[in-house]
Protein backbone atom coordinates (compact mmCIF):
# COMPACT_ATOMS: atom_id res chain seq x y z
CA UNK A 1 0.00 0.00 0.00
CA UNK A 2 2.82 2.58 0.72
CA UNK A 3 3.96 1.64 -2.67
CA UNK A 4 1.10 2.36 -4.53
CA UNK A 5 0.58 5.57 -2.43
CA UNK A 6 4.25 6.99 -3.42
CA UNK A 7 3.97 6.23 -7.38
CA UNK A 8 0.05 7.69 -7.28
CA UNK A 9 0.73 11.21 -5.09
CA UNK A 10 3.30 13.34 -3.98
CA UNK A 11 2.55 15.70 -2.01
CA UNK A 12 -0.86 13.95 -1.29
CA UNK A 13 1.58 10.33 -0.47
CA UNK A 14 3.39 11.62 1.87
CA UNK A 15 0.54 13.34 3.49
CA UNK A 16 -1.15 10.24 3.28
CA UNK A 17 2.76 8.81 5.13
CA UNK A 18 2.49 10.74 7.80
CA UNK A 19 -1.39 9.71 8.48
CA UNK A 20 -1.66 7.04 10.78
CA UNK A 21 -4.59 5.45 9.27
CA UNK A 22 -3.35 5.09 5.43
CA UNK A 23 -5.95 2.36 4.90
CA UNK A 24 -7.82 4.44 2.40
CA UNK A 25 -6.69 6.39 -1.18
CA UNK A 26 -9.03 8.96 -3.16
CA UNK A 27 -8.57 10.89 -5.82
CA UNK A 28 -8.30 14.69 -4.82
CA UNK A 29 -10.83 16.38 -7.72
CA UNK A 30 -8.65 19.47 -7.84
CA UNK A 31 -5.16 18.83 -8.09
CA UNK A 32 -5.66 15.19 -9.73
CA UNK A 33 -3.85 13.46 -6.95
CA UNK A 34 -4.10 10.56 -4.64
CA UNK A 35 -4.82 11.11 -1.01
CA UNK A 36 -5.84 9.59 2.14
CA UNK A 37 -9.73 9.85 2.36
CA UNK A 38 -8.97 10.36 6.39
CA UNK A 39 -6.88 13.18 5.56
CA UNK A 40 -9.35 14.21 2.81
CA UNK A 41 -11.96 16.39 3.85
CA UNK A 42 -15.79 15.94 2.16
CA UNK A 43 -17.44 19.50 1.62
CA UNK A 44 -20.71 19.16 -0.36
CA UNK A 45 -19.94 15.73 -2.12
CA UNK A 46 -16.49 17.05 -3.04
CA UNK A 47 -13.33 15.47 -1.55
CA UNK A 48 -10.39 17.93 -1.56
CA UNK A 49 -6.90 18.01 -0.25
CA UNK A 50 -5.97 20.84 2.26
CA UNK A 51 -4.69 23.19 -0.03
CA UNK A 52 -7.69 23.39 -2.24
CA UNK A 53 -10.00 22.97 0.66
CA UNK A 54 -9.28 26.04 2.44
CA UNK A 55 -10.82 28.50 -0.46
CA UNK A 56 -13.71 26.86 -1.61
CA UNK A 57 -14.95 26.04 2.13
CA UNK A 58 -14.29 29.44 3.13
CA UNK A 59 -16.22 30.94 -0.10
CA UNK A 60 -19.40 28.37 0.56
CA UNK A 61 -19.35 29.43 4.02
CA UNK A 62 -19.70 32.92 3.43
CA UNK A 63 -22.37 32.28 0.93
CA UNK A 64 -23.92 29.92 3.64
CA UNK A 65 -23.82 32.56 6.47
CA UNK A 66 -25.19 35.18 3.56
CA UNK A 67 -28.33 32.72 2.97
CA UNK A 68 -28.97 32.18 6.88
CA UNK A 69 -28.84 35.97 7.04
CA UNK A 70 -31.03 36.51 4.05
CA UNK A 71 -33.41 34.04 5.68
CA UNK A 72 -33.67 35.69 8.72
CA UNK A 73 -33.94 39.23 7.40
CA UNK A 74 -36.74 37.99 5.47
CA UNK A 75 -38.79 36.38 8.88
CA UNK A 76 -38.15 39.81 10.60
CA UNK A 77 -39.48 41.52 7.62
CA UNK A 78 -42.45 39.36 7.20
CA UNK A 79 -43.21 39.57 10.76
CA UNK A 80 -42.86 43.56 10.88
CA UNK A 81 -45.48 43.43 7.98
CA UNK A 82 -47.74 41.35 9.95
CA UNK A 83 -47.60 43.36 12.90
CA UNK A 84 -47.52 46.60 10.70
CA UNK A 85 -50.74 45.24 8.87
CA UNK A 86 -52.14 44.59 12.16
CA UNK A 87 -51.36 47.90 13.51
CA UNK A 88 -53.27 49.76 10.47
CA UNK A 89 -56.13 48.10 10.38
CA UNK A 90 -56.55 48.86 14.31
CA UNK A 91 -56.04 52.29 13.48
CA UNK A 92 -58.14 52.43 10.71
CA UNK A 93 -61.01 51.14 12.81
CA UNK A 94 -59.94 53.80 15.27
CA UNK A 95 -59.95 57.00 12.66
CA UNK A 96 -63.64 55.98 11.37
CA UNK A 97 -64.89 54.31 14.16
CA UNK A 98 -68.33 53.81 13.67
CA UNK A 99 -68.63 54.71 9.84
CA UNK A 100 -65.82 52.69 8.87
CA UNK A 101 -68.43 49.66 7.43
CA UNK A 102 -69.93 52.81 5.29
CA UNK A 103 -67.27 54.24 4.43
CA UNK A 104 -65.54 51.30 3.08
CA UNK A 105 -69.06 50.25 1.19
CA UNK A 106 -69.26 54.21 -0.51
CA UNK A 107 -65.97 53.63 -1.79
CA UNK A 108 -66.35 50.13 -2.70
CA UNK A 109 -69.34 51.91 -5.01
CA UNK A 110 -67.14 54.39 -5.88
CA UNK A 111 -64.61 52.42 -7.62
CA UNK A 112 -67.46 50.69 -9.74
CA UNK A 113 -69.16 53.54 -10.75
CA UNK A 114 -67.28 56.91 -10.27
CA UNK A 115 -69.87 59.11 -11.82
CA UNK A 116 -72.58 58.46 -9.01
CA UNK A 117 -72.26 62.16 -7.48
CA UNK A 118 -74.40 60.97 -4.95
CA UNK A 119 -72.11 58.26 -3.51
CA UNK A 120 -69.35 60.75 -4.04
CA UNK A 121 -71.28 62.96 -1.50
CA UNK A 122 -72.03 60.46 0.88
CA UNK A 123 -68.34 59.31 1.32
CA UNK A 124 -67.04 62.58 1.71
CA UNK A 125 -69.78 63.88 4.09
CA UNK A 126 -69.13 60.76 6.25
CA UNK A 127 -65.20 61.66 6.05
CA UNK A 128 -65.93 65.33 7.12
CA UNK A 129 -67.91 64.40 9.75
CA UNK A 130 -65.43 61.57 11.50
CA UNK A 131 -62.41 64.64 11.05
CA UNK A 132 -60.80 64.18 7.77
CA UNK A 133 -62.00 66.98 5.14
CA UNK A 134 -58.66 66.20 3.20
CA UNK A 135 -59.65 63.01 2.52
CA UNK A 136 -63.18 64.34 1.99
CA UNK A 137 -61.88 66.56 -0.62
CA UNK A 138 -59.95 64.15 -2.75
CA UNK A 139 -62.95 61.42 -2.27
CA UNK A 140 -64.82 64.21 -4.79
CA UNK A 141 -61.98 64.83 -6.87
CA UNK A 142 -62.17 61.94 -8.82
CA UNK A 143 -65.89 62.33 -9.71
CA UNK A 144 -65.23 65.80 -10.34
CA UNK A 145 -62.23 65.31 -12.62
CA UNK A 146 -63.46 61.86 -14.41
CA UNK A 147 -67.69 63.15 -14.67
CA UNK A 148 -69.07 65.91 -16.93
CA UNK A 149 -69.28 69.58 -14.89
CA UNK A 150 -71.90 69.34 -12.16
CA UNK A 151 -71.82 72.31 -9.71
CA UNK A 152 -72.84 71.00 -6.16
CA UNK A 153 -70.09 68.13 -6.31
CA UNK A 154 -67.42 70.73 -7.64
CA UNK A 155 -68.72 73.27 -4.75
CA UNK A 156 -68.34 70.99 -2.03
CA UNK A 157 -65.07 69.54 -3.06
CA UNK A 158 -64.09 73.76 -3.04
CA UNK A 159 -65.19 74.01 0.21
CA UNK A 160 -63.51 70.83 2.02
CA UNK A 161 -60.15 71.89 -0.01
CA UNK A 162 -60.41 75.30 1.48
CA UNK A 163 -61.16 73.66 4.89
CA UNK A 164 -58.16 71.17 4.66
CA UNK A 165 -55.86 73.84 3.40
CA UNK A 166 -55.07 72.52 0.38
CA UNK A 167 -54.77 76.26 -1.17
CA UNK A 168 -53.65 75.07 -4.56
CA UNK A 169 -56.34 72.69 -5.41
CA UNK A 170 -59.08 74.65 -4.20
CA UNK A 171 -57.72 77.52 -6.49
CA UNK A 172 -57.97 74.82 -9.47
CA UNK A 173 -61.38 74.11 -8.79
CA UNK A 174 -62.44 77.57 -8.17
CA UNK A 175 -61.31 78.26 -11.91
CA UNK A 176 -63.38 75.16 -12.82
CA UNK A 177 -66.10 76.75 -11.10
CA UNK A 178 -65.63 79.98 -12.87
CA UNK A 179 -65.33 78.85 -16.38
CA UNK A 180 -68.53 76.21 -16.40
CA UNK A 181 -71.10 78.05 -14.21
CA UNK A 182 -69.81 81.51 -14.80
CA UNK A 183 -73.10 82.82 -13.06
CA UNK A 184 -71.62 81.37 -9.77
CA UNK A 185 -70.70 83.55 -6.69
CA UNK A 186 -69.20 81.01 -4.89
CA UNK A 187 -66.29 80.58 -7.29
CA UNK A 188 -65.43 84.16 -7.81
CA UNK A 189 -65.28 84.17 -4.29
CA UNK A 190 -62.99 81.76 -3.27
CA UNK A 191 -60.75 82.42 -6.57
CA UNK A 192 -60.36 86.15 -5.03
CA UNK A 193 -59.86 85.17 -1.41
CA UNK A 194 -56.92 82.93 -2.87
CA UNK A 195 -55.73 85.11 -5.36
CA UNK A 196 -55.64 87.80 -2.71
CA UNK A 197 -53.81 85.89 -0.59
CA UNK A 198 -51.13 85.01 -3.38
CA UNK A 199 -50.27 88.69 -4.23
CA UNK A 200 -52.49 88.89 -7.01
CA UNK A 201 -54.94 91.82 -6.86
CA UNK A 202 -57.03 90.45 -9.50
CA UNK A 203 -58.92 88.79 -6.59
CA UNK A 204 -60.17 92.27 -5.50
CA UNK A 205 -62.27 92.06 -9.25
CA UNK A 206 -63.10 88.57 -8.16
CA UNK A 207 -64.83 89.77 -5.18
CA UNK A 208 -66.44 92.37 -6.77
CA UNK A 209 -67.84 89.87 -9.30
CA UNK A 210 -68.87 87.51 -6.59
CA UNK A 211 -70.88 90.28 -4.56
CA UNK A 212 -73.06 91.35 -7.64
CA UNK A 213 -73.45 88.27 -8.17
CA UNK A 214 -74.78 87.86 -4.22
CA UNK A 215 -74.07 90.15 -2.12
CA UNK A 216 -75.10 88.20 0.35
CA UNK A 217 -72.19 85.79 0.07
CA UNK A 218 -70.28 86.73 3.23
CA UNK A 219 -66.82 85.12 2.38
CA UNK A 220 -66.74 87.69 -0.55
CA UNK A 221 -68.64 90.93 0.94
CA UNK A 222 -66.41 90.77 4.32
CA UNK A 223 -63.24 90.38 2.38
CA UNK A 224 -63.98 92.86 -0.25
CA UNK A 225 -65.15 95.20 2.48
CA UNK A 226 -61.93 94.30 4.77
CA UNK A 227 -59.65 95.03 1.61
CA UNK A 228 -61.38 98.55 0.65
CA UNK A 229 -62.12 100.04 3.94
CA UNK A 230 -59.29 102.08 4.14
CA UNK A 231 -59.43 103.49 0.46
CA UNK A 232 -63.32 103.75 0.52
CA UNK A 233 -65.25 103.58 3.10
CA UNK A 234 -68.19 104.37 1.70
CA UNK A 235 -68.08 101.70 -0.11
CA UNK A 236 -66.93 99.15 2.45
CA UNK A 237 -70.02 100.50 4.24
CA UNK A 238 -72.52 100.00 1.40
CA UNK A 239 -71.13 96.28 1.12
CA UNK A 240 -71.47 95.57 4.66
CA UNK A 241 -75.14 97.07 4.68
CA UNK A 242 -75.98 95.15 1.40
CA UNK A 243 -74.78 92.17 3.23
CA UNK A 244 -77.03 92.14 6.32
CA UNK A 245 -79.76 93.16 4.05
CA UNK A 246 -79.28 89.93 2.33
CA UNK A 247 -78.69 87.92 4.69
CA UNK A 248 -78.45 87.14 8.53
CA UNK A 249 -75.38 86.17 9.87
CA UNK A 250 -73.88 85.52 13.82
CA UNK A 251 -72.04 88.74 14.04
CA UNK A 252 -74.94 90.86 12.45
CA UNK A 253 -74.88 93.37 15.20
CA UNK A 254 -70.92 93.55 14.90
CA UNK A 255 -71.30 94.30 10.91
CA UNK A 256 -74.34 97.07 11.31
CA UNK A 257 -71.74 98.85 14.25
CA UNK A 258 -68.77 98.65 11.53
CA UNK A 259 -70.79 100.05 8.79
CA UNK A 260 -71.67 103.11 10.97
CA UNK A 261 -68.59 103.86 12.36
CA UNK A 262 -67.10 103.25 8.15
CA UNK A 263 -70.04 105.67 7.35
CA UNK A 264 -68.98 108.45 10.15
CA UNK A 265 -65.24 107.89 8.99
CA UNK A 266 -65.75 108.51 5.13
CA UNK A 267 -68.92 111.56 6.12
CA UNK A 268 -71.30 109.15 3.83
CA UNK A 269 -74.18 109.90 2.59
CA UNK A 270 -76.77 107.11 3.37
CA UNK A 271 -80.33 106.23 2.98
CA UNK A 272 -83.29 108.38 5.11
CA UNK A 273 -87.52 107.77 4.60
CA UNK A 274 -88.95 111.35 4.36
CA UNK A 275 -91.45 110.98 7.91
CA UNK A 276 -89.75 107.51 8.49
CA UNK A 277 -92.08 105.55 6.14
CA UNK A 278 -92.59 105.82 2.33
CA UNK A 279 -96.06 104.35 0.59
CA UNK A 280 -95.91 104.29 -2.99
CA UNK A 281 -98.05 102.92 -6.24
CA UNK A 282 -97.17 100.28 -8.45
CA UNK A 283 -98.74 98.99 -11.55
CA UNK A 284 -99.39 95.20 -12.17
CA UNK A 285 -98.04 93.58 -15.36
CA UNK A 286 -98.85 89.96 -15.44
CA UNK A 287 -97.18 88.78 -12.19
CA UNK A 288 -94.47 91.60 -11.85
CA UNK A 289 -94.68 94.97 -9.88
CA UNK A 290 -93.71 98.05 -11.71
CA UNK A 291 -92.71 101.47 -9.61
CA UNK A 292 -91.92 104.90 -11.15
CA UNK A 293 -88.09 105.84 -9.64
CA UNK A 294 -85.98 108.46 -9.47
CA UNK A 295 -82.32 107.68 -10.75
CA UNK A 296 -80.04 110.97 -10.36
CA UNK A 297 -82.62 113.10 -11.20
CA UNK A 298 -83.65 111.08 -14.11
CA UNK A 299 -87.36 109.35 -13.66
CA UNK A 300 -87.91 105.40 -14.73
CA UNK A 301 -89.61 103.01 -14.21
CA UNK A 302 -88.24 99.89 -12.90
CA UNK A 303 -89.74 96.51 -12.34
CA UNK A 304 -89.39 95.77 -8.20
CA UNK A 305 -87.91 92.56 -8.07
CA UNK A 306 -86.74 91.46 -4.50
CA UNK A 307 -85.15 88.57 -6.22
CA UNK A 308 -82.67 90.83 -8.19
CA UNK A 309 -79.03 91.11 -6.06
CA UNK A 310 -78.71 95.39 -7.72
CA UNK A 311 -80.26 97.88 -9.47
CA UNK A 312 -80.17 97.39 -13.13
CA UNK A 313 -80.77 99.57 -16.11
CA UNK A 314 -81.21 99.46 -19.62
CA UNK A 315 -78.44 100.84 -21.94
CA UNK A 316 -81.18 102.97 -23.14
CA UNK A 317 -81.96 104.31 -19.77
CA UNK A 318 -77.91 104.97 -19.19
CA UNK A 319 -77.53 106.88 -22.22
CA UNK A 320 -81.33 109.39 -21.78
CA UNK A 321 -79.53 109.91 -17.81
CA UNK A 322 -76.04 110.87 -18.75
CA UNK A 323 -74.63 108.00 -17.20
CA UNK A 324 -70.99 107.33 -17.66
CA UNK A 325 -70.98 103.42 -18.11
CA UNK A 326 -69.49 102.03 -21.21
CA UNK A 327 -65.60 101.82 -20.01
CA UNK A 328 -66.72 100.60 -16.50
CA UNK A 329 -65.50 97.25 -15.54
CA UNK A 330 -67.93 94.31 -17.09
CA UNK A 331 -69.11 91.62 -14.83
CA UNK A 332 -71.52 88.30 -15.35
CA UNK A 333 -75.32 88.81 -14.51
CA UNK A 334 -78.09 86.18 -14.65
CA UNK A 335 -81.50 87.52 -16.31
CA UNK A 336 -84.50 86.01 -17.96
CA UNK A 337 -82.75 85.40 -21.28
CA UNK A 338 -79.58 83.36 -19.46
CA UNK A 339 -76.03 84.53 -18.43
CA UNK A 340 -74.92 88.03 -20.06
CA UNK A 341 -72.47 90.79 -19.59
CA UNK A 342 -72.99 94.24 -17.97
CA UNK A 343 -70.87 97.10 -16.89
CA UNK A 344 -70.65 98.60 -13.20
CA UNK A 345 -71.85 101.80 -12.21
CA UNK A 346 -72.20 103.34 -9.05
CA UNK A 347 -75.63 105.31 -9.37
CA UNK A 348 -75.35 109.27 -6.99
CA UNK A 349 -79.43 108.58 -5.92
CA UNK A 350 -82.09 106.42 -6.35
CA UNK A 351 -85.23 107.37 -5.32
CA UNK A 352 -88.93 105.58 -4.70
CA UNK A 353 -91.24 107.96 -3.39
CA UNK A 354 -89.84 109.60 -0.13
CA UNK A 355 -87.45 106.77 0.38
CA UNK A 356 -83.78 107.81 -1.27
CA UNK A 357 -80.53 106.09 -1.07
CA UNK A 358 -77.29 107.57 -2.16
CA UNK A 359 -74.15 105.95 -4.10
CA UNK A 360 -76.37 102.70 -5.07
CA UNK A 361 -74.01 100.09 -6.47
CA UNK A 362 -75.73 99.00 -10.38
CA UNK A 363 -75.15 97.52 -13.43
CA UNK A 364 -76.04 98.55 -16.87
CA UNK A 365 -77.35 95.72 -18.56
CA UNK A 366 -77.04 95.96 -22.42
CA UNK A 367 -78.74 92.97 -23.28
CA UNK A 368 -81.78 94.08 -21.26
CA UNK A 369 -84.27 95.52 -23.85
CA UNK A 370 -87.11 99.20 -23.03
CA UNK A 371 -89.38 97.06 -25.52
CA UNK A 372 -92.50 96.56 -23.01
CA UNK A 373 -91.61 99.89 -21.48
CA UNK A 374 -89.84 99.65 -18.38
CA UNK A 375 -86.32 100.69 -17.76
CA UNK A 376 -84.40 97.58 -15.63
CA UNK A 377 -84.96 96.01 -12.09
CA UNK A 378 -85.34 97.61 -8.70
CA UNK A 379 -83.23 95.49 -6.98
CA UNK A 380 -81.50 94.45 -3.29
CA UNK A 381 -78.90 97.38 -3.59
CA UNK A 382 -81.95 99.41 -2.84
CA UNK A 383 -84.04 97.72 -1.32
CA UNK A 384 -82.36 95.60 1.41
CA UNK A 385 -81.46 98.92 3.03
CA UNK A 386 -85.46 99.44 4.13
CA UNK A 387 -88.61 96.72 5.69
CA UNK A 388 -90.51 96.66 2.41
CA UNK A 389 -94.10 95.04 2.32
CA UNK A 390 -96.37 94.83 -0.79
CA UNK A 391 -100.01 95.11 0.05
CA UNK A 392 -101.31 93.66 -3.55
CA UNK A 393 -104.95 94.85 -2.47
CA UNK A 394 -104.44 98.88 -2.20
CA UNK A 395 -101.70 98.56 -4.84
CA UNK A 396 -99.18 99.50 -2.38
CA UNK A 397 -95.89 99.06 -1.41
CA UNK A 398 -94.71 99.75 1.88
CA UNK A 399 -90.91 100.87 2.32
CA UNK A 400 -89.58 101.60 6.56
CA UNK A 401 -86.38 102.19 8.36
CA UNK A 402 -84.71 99.03 8.61
CA UNK A 403 -84.31 97.68 12.29
CA UNK A 404 -80.95 97.65 13.55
Amino acid sequence: MDAAVESRGGASGSACRRHPDRAAVDLCIECNADLCLVCSRTLAGDSLCPEHYAARYRKRRRLGWLAGVAAVVVAALGSWAAIRSLRAEKAEAERYGEQRAAIEQLRAALQKDVCNRQNARDLASLLDDTGHPGEAAYALDATVGSCPPDLETTREALRLHRVAGNRARAGELAEHVVTNHPTDAEGYATRGLIRLENGDERGLSDLRQAVALDPGNIDAAKGLAGRIESSDPCGAANVLDDLTGFRSTDDETALRARSRRLRDTGKCRRERIEGGTAVVPFDRRNDVLIVNVVIGGEPARLLLDTGASMVALTAEFAERAGLDWRENETFWVGTAGGVTRARRIRLESVALGGARVEGVQGAVVPAMSRDDGVDGLLGNTFLSHFEVSVDAAARRVRLSKKSE
